[in-house]
């Protein structure tokens, strides 16, 4: 009996020992969680984040974004580039823009023994299409896509 007895306190000690370790190892396990639990929280509220101001590449109604976009080569649309890069070595044009109206049809008659006002005419139309080339210049120079 005494043998038995003996044998069951060495068992009971060897038990008693593995307990205390796995209930270190459960504490352990435990401060673990708080951590992954933290940082999960963090992760979700990231994706809150996320899901509430991003631009999404399939949705197809307008977006909008709030700051610059950089694009390192161009955009295009289905496939087909719009927007390149800036166009450079342009040199700026002077004078006053026509951004009015004007007839791109007008017609100018000349007879074989032109008159002043047939030449002004003509002149007058030629300074209207180079107003008007200056405005285009100007809004691609202000729009960013020449230099």
């Amino acid at each position: 009996l005494e043998v038995r007895l003996t044998t069951a306190e060495g068992k009971i000690v060897v038990l008693r020992s593995d307990v205390d370790y796995l209930l270190d190892e459960v504490i352990d396990i435990q401060a673990h969680l708080v951590t992954v639990d933290q940082r999960l929280d963090d992760v979700e509220n990231d994706v809150s984040g996320i899901k509430s101001d991003y631009v999404s590449k399939t949705v197809t109604e307008s977006q909008s974004l709030a700051s610059p976009l950089d694009v390192k080569t161009s955009y295009s649309v289905d496939g087909i580039q719009v927007v390149g890069a800036r166009n450079t070595g342009w040199t700026a044009a002077t004078g006053t823009p026509l951004l009015g109206s004007f007839n791109a049809n007008q017609s100018y008659t000349v007879g074989t023994t032109y008159t002043q006002s047939e030449v002004a005419a003509l002149a007058t139309g030629l300074q209207q299409a180079r107003q008007r080339i200056l405005a285009i210049e100007t809004a691609l120079r202000l729009h960013g896509l020449i230099d």
